[in-house]
C-alpha cells in the first residue's frame, strides 16, 4: 500500500489507517480545491473514492463551514472526523444537525467506511 503524509499529523495518520484496512481507497491527501473563478475554496483533507473526509483536531473550530464548503464543491459524501472531541461535544452535534456524519474515535470511522 502506499503511505500518505500531511503536515497535519491526523490526517497522515488517518489516510495511512485507512489505506492499510482498505487498500485503494485513499485518492488523495490535503487536495485544493478552488471555486469556479479560481478562489481558493477549501482543501479535502482525505480524499476516498466515495467519500471526502474532514479531519480536525483540538477543539474543531471551523469545521462547521468547512464541511458545508466541502460539500458545495463534491457529489461525494462528506465525513467529518474529530479526534480531540466526545460524541456529545456542542460541535459534534452542530454539524449532525445539519446533516454531516461525525465520528471521534478511528474505530468507528473505519467501521463506516467498510460499509460504504
Amino acid at each position: 500500500g502506499r503511505t500518505f503524509t500531511s503536515a497535519d499529523k491526523y490526517v497522515g495518520e488517518t489516510a495511512n489507517a485507512i489505506e492499510a484496512k482498505y487498500p485503494g481507497k485513499v485518492v488523495d491527501v490535503n487536495k485544493k480545491v478552488y471555486r469556479p473563478d479560481g478562489t481558493p475554496l477549501t482543501d479535502y483533507d482525505i480524499e476516498l473514492d466515495n467519500a471526502i473526509i474532514q479531519v480536525k483536531g483540538g477543539g474543531g473550530k471551523g469545521s462547521t463551514s468547512q464541511a458545508i464548503n466541502t460539500a458545495s464543491s463534491t457529489n461525494k459524501e462528506v465525513i467529518v472526523y474529530l479526534p480531540d472531541q466526545n460524541s456529545g461535544a456542542a460541535v459534534v452535534k452542530g454539524l449532525q444537525k445539519e446533516g454531516f456524519k461525525v465520528f471521534t474515535n478511528q474505530e468507528d470511522l473505519l467501521n463506516y467506511l467498510g460499509k460504504k
